[in-house]
């Protein structure tokens, strides 16, 4: 296979974030993210792409961020 970067494979971007079975409105742990990974790299293996590798980014947002605080 070509040591390709990107989805060079044809996946679309919806087939690709409905195998991550992530929450779109959902928060993101590390445990969550993980699973996301290895859930693309599952569904790229039996897809045929037995040496896929997967990687994140983390990207900063315009949202709002949630915290909690000791008031």
């Amino acid at each position: 296979m070509p040591n390709t970067v990107g989805n060079s494979a044809g996946f679309t971007d919806q087939k690709l974030a409905a195998e991550t079975k992530l929450k779109s409105q959902g928060i993101l742990n590390d445990v969550a993210i993980l699973d996301a990974r290895r859930n693309l790299e599952k569904y790229c293996q039996a897809s045929g792409y037995s040496e896929i590798t997967v990687s994140h980014r983390i990207q900063p947002t315009d949202r709002a961020q949630n915290s909690v605080s000791d008031k």
